[in-house]
This record gives C-alpha cells, structure tokens and sequence, in this order.
C-alpha cells in the first residue's frame, strides 16, 4: 500500500467514484531466496546507492513532467514494512467460476463440480463461500440463500468484488 500527498496548483482533479482509480504505482523485486515470514522495511530518501553504485534521487511523474520531490514542498514520503509471505493468491469469495463476479453460476459451477464431474473451480476457497474449510453441498446453498433470501447470509470477506483479497485458510487455489 502506499499514499502519495500532491498539490500541483492547477484546478482540482475528481476521481471517479465506485471503480479503481490508479494513482500512486510501486515496483518492487523480491528475491526469490527472501525467507518466508521476514519483515524488510522501505524507506524512500535521497541518496541511495548500490554498492559502488552512484547516488540516485527520488523522481515522481506528475501530469507527464518529472518532479523531485527534494525540491517540492508539497509531497511526503512515508516508510514501511514488507512482509514476506509464502505463495498467496488473490480471489473473490463466492467466485467459483473465476469470472470476477458472484452470481447464480458460481452456484451451478460448484454443484457441477460436486455431482456432475465438471471441473473442479480454479480458487477453492472462493467456491467455499461459506467459509468453513470444506466444499460440499452447504456452499452453494449458501451462496444460493445470499443471493436470492435477502438477509439471509452473508459472504465472508474477501467479498465484495471490489474488496479482491486473499485467504491464508486450507483450500487454496490452482490459479494465480
């Protein structure tokens, strides 16, 4: 996660509501050998060098034009911490048919699945709608409760579609 705080002086932008909206990117390279449950912190600063490298200074595009931000009052650069975690896949629960939406034919694909010799879903744990580590009947009857009996259930997180996230539960999923 990361925030960046920005005036430039021109007239105020309106981000859309209810969608994504991109505005700060960060690319990071984890090596492969970094040991599972270490915690790396970041920190942004002028100056840092490789070994017998040069020095570099921080550099952020706005509007299409390079800004330093040693040389702008107006941005802040906070710290932070990485966690380095094993293989974590990112779903919807209740999506048992991968297709990034949770309706009544993530109910059929799962009941296919389970008495028709369908294919298995792609994310496991999204098809446990229910959350609780198993996946039989009771989930696409609580899949089914919650979309069509108002109040009657509720999916756990990580749900709704827009909230993407992960599960460190048992199941697993073969996508990535």
């Amino acid at each position: 996660m990361g925030a960046v705080i920005y005036s430039s002086g021109l007239p105020q932008v309106t981000l859309p509501a209810e969608r994504d909206n991109e505005v700060l990117r960060f690319h990071f390279r984890v090596e492969p050998a970094a040991p599972i449950g270490t915690t790396t912190e970041v920190r942004f600063q002028d100056g840092a060098r490789p070994p017998g490298g040069q020095g570099t200074e921080n550099v952020v595009a706005v509007e299409g034009r390079s800004v330093y931000p040693s040389s702008e009052a107006a941005y802040a650069y906070l710290s932070g911490l990485f966690n380095i975690v094993g293989d974590v896949t990112i779903f919807i629960r209740g999506d048992s048919n991968g297709d990034r939406s949770v309706k009544l034919s993530d109910a059929v694909a799962t009941l296919g699945y389970l008495f028709l010799g369908s294919e298995p879903p792609a994310c496991f744990d999204a098809a446990d709608v229910n959350d609780d580590g198993q996946l039989g009947i009771a989930a696409p009857i609580y899949l089914l409760s919650f979309l069509f009996l108002v109040g009657a259930a509720q999916v756990p997180p990580p749900y709704p579609p827009a909230w993407r996230g992960s599960d460190f539960g048992p199941m697993g999923c073969l996508y990535k």
